[in-house]
């Protein structure tokens, strides 16, 4: 049961090396050397990815060069399709483009003769020049109603890519970088899970330690079933399902807030969940799951399940709505234990 609570808890890959993140973002300063901008902080929250344009952002930038007509400016932007990042092509000025005079494009963001009122009210430019400055803006909402064809099509409910790059014009020299991976499938409830259980192989029983990261993008209670197939891998290759015994192996969860209730000791939660402040049992509400390496004891085994934990096994778990049920979340993972 410990398992099924700790692959629910994490959402499906890890944090990017050298990225910082939150629910629907990771982003990092790839600046070097002497950078004109910093980016110090960055957050996105998808609102509507669809029809129109709907998101929440926030940052906090350092501008310490003045900049004009001295830079050029580079944009790539990536739609995850099919597993992989497709580069989207530069149209009407808007995609992934090469701006030889950003200044003047830039001019194209002004509506009405004035920057959108979400920069002016931060006091935040948006067209040249930029002076040294602090540019600060908290949570803020931009809505983009009118999308020409073809970027309404373009513009979905997936996972994308984004780097910007300022070069100056003189030498080439880097004076800017950010990149960010944006996730605007607002399909997914649990998103990027990082989950490690050592020692390999886990020695049952015995101490398993255990440490993941992720996030979960929605409030999940009673909104949701869960599915997870189990199955051992067999000497001569293939698999075997591990049948559903006493809500443990290949069981399908109507109710899963009841099952994972469960897993509380006389109504409260292990205290290595509680002092990582994780909650074992619903609701789950939005925000960043985080366990540093903290050991579980399993201090005994049922004669039921002797036998068949010892071995290779591959885990998936899904979540759907119950309502629609599309699905919200997957996780999948392979476990090698041993019974002393």
């Amino acid at each position: 049961m410990l398992l099924v609570v700790l692959l629910f808890v994490v959402p499906v890959q890890g944090v990017r090396h050298g990225f910082q993140a939150s629910v629907f973002t990771e982003w990092k300063d790839c600046g070097v050397g002497d950078s004109w901008v910093s980016v110090n902080q960055f957050d996105f929250r998808p609102d509507s990815f669809d029809i129109h344009l709907e998101f929440t952002t926030s940052f906090d930038a350092t501008i310490t060069h003045s900049i004009a007509d001295q830079v050029t400016l580079d944009v790539l932007i990536e739609k995850k399709l099919l597993g992989r990042y497709t580069r989207v092509p530069c149209m009407g000025d808007f995609g992934s483009c090469h701006y030889t005079d950003p200044c003047q494009f830039l001019n194209k963001f002004k509506q009405h003769g004035t920057c959108p009122v979400q920069l002016t009210a931060n006091g935040i430019p948006c067209t040249c020049p930029f002076n040294p400055d602090r540019l600060l803006m908290p949570m803020t909402k931009f809505s983009i109603y009118n999308l020409r064809s073809p970027w309404k099509y373009f513009l979905s409910n997936a996972d994308y890519y984004l780097k910007i790059t300022i070069n100056e014009k003189r030498d080439q020299q880097l004076r800017g970088c950010f990149e960010a991976y944006l996730s605007a499938d607002l399909d997914e409830w649990v998103l990027r899970p990082q989950l490690e259980i050592n020692p390999s192989p886990i020695k049952l029983p015995g101490d398993i330690i255990v440490s993941f990261d992720g996030f979960i993008s929605q409030d999940i209670s009673n909104n949701f079933v869960m599915d997870i197939l189990m199955e051992k891998s067999r000497l001569n290759g293939g698999r075997t399902k591990v049948p559903c015994m006493n809500n443990f192996g290949t069981c399908h969860y109507t109710d899963p807030c009841s099952f994972l209730n469960s897993f509380k000791q006389n109504g409260v939660c292990p205290d290595q969940f509680i002092e990582n402040g994780i909650p074992c049992s619903c609701p789950f509400k939005p925000g960043r799951f985080h366990m540093s390496p903290t050991k579980f004891t399993v201090s005994s085994l049922s004669s039921n399940w002797l036998l068949i934990l010892d071995g290779s096994f591959n885990v998936k778990i899904t979540i759907a709505d119950k309502s629609t049920h599309q699905q919200r979340g997957f996780v999948e993972t392979n476990l090698n234990i041993t019974i002393v």
